[in-house]
Parts: C-alpha cells; sequence; structure tokens
C-alpha cells in the first residue's frame, strides 16, 4: 500500500522547484499499480512549465514486474496523459528487476543530444554531457559519470 502525505508533498514541491529550474529533461514517474501516482504528477507538471519550460518531459510507469498482479494504469491510459501534457515519450520499466532501465536512459541522452546544442556541466563535475548539433557525425559528445 502506497501512503501518500499530500502535506509533506506540498513542502517538498515548493522546494524542488529550485532543483529544476533550468532543466533541460524532467523524468516523471508513476507506478502502473497506483492510479493516484499518475494523476498527482499533473501538479508537478504545471511547476515545471512555470520553472523549466523548455524541458523536455518523460514518463516512466514503473513496477512492469506487477504487471502480471493487475495495472490500474493501463498503456492507453498513459499515452493520453503523455499527449495531454506535453510529454515526448512514455517508458515502462521495474526498478526492481532493472527492465528497461537503461534503454530509457539510453534514450532520453540520445533525444537531449539530438533535441538542440546543449552544455550541462554541474560543479563537482559529477555529471557532464556536451553536445553541439551545428557540427559533424565527427563531434564529440559524451557523457561522465
Amino acid at each position: 500500500i502506497n501512503v501518500w502525505d499530500t502535506a509533506g508533498m506540498e513542502r517538498t514541491r515548493s522546494l524542488t522547484s529550485n532543483y529544476y529550474r533550468g532543466s533541460q529533461a524532467i523524468i516523471l514517474v508513476y507506478a502502473i499499480d497506483d492510479m493516484y501516482s499518475l494523476t498527482v504528477l499533473r501538479n508537478w507538471i504545471a511547476d515545471i512549465t512555470k520553472d523549466a519550460q523548455d524541458a523536455l518531459k518523460f514518463l516512466v510507469g514503473n513496477k512492469i514486474d506487477l504487471a502480471d498482479e493487475g495495472s490500474q494504469v493501463d498503456d492507453q491510459l498513459a499515452e493520453s496523459f503523455c499527449k495531454n501534457n506535453g510529454i515526448q515519450k512514455l517508458y515502462r520499466v521495474s526498478a526492481k528487476t532493472g527492465a528497461g532501465v537503461k534503454e530509457m536512459f539510453d534514450d532520453v541522452v540520445k533525444m537531449l543530444i539530438s533535441n538542440k546544442e546543449s552544455t550541462v556541466i554541474r560543479n563537482d563535475n559529477a555529471f557532464s554531457i556536451y553536445a553541439d548539433d551545428s557540427k559533424t557525425s565527427n563531434s564529440k559528445s559524451g557523457c561522465s559519470c
């Protein structure tokens, strides 16, 4: 059973907007066995639209390992949610088994690189993405984690 503390979520939302302000990509995650986890994302999308309007948005349905036990959020509903909220792509993954996780992150990075010229550098050098779409296929791009 998932228990959502809506008062706690509101406090968290006010703090996290500072972290994703100016982001180039946002990954929104819901649990396929919990409809509320999808519907609550509408609140986050409103903040994203305000604080990171140029970010690519991705929707991730987690817990596909539980699909045989029943899903409250089917693919059609998730795809409709994407279409209605300007989300670029839908992924289905299992954080428990790892199914689809690597492929999702690989795809998100490729879309970021191909989307536009971008440079993301954190001061601690823990993560860097360099891309320049004005160069030919000989251009260098990389990710160091």
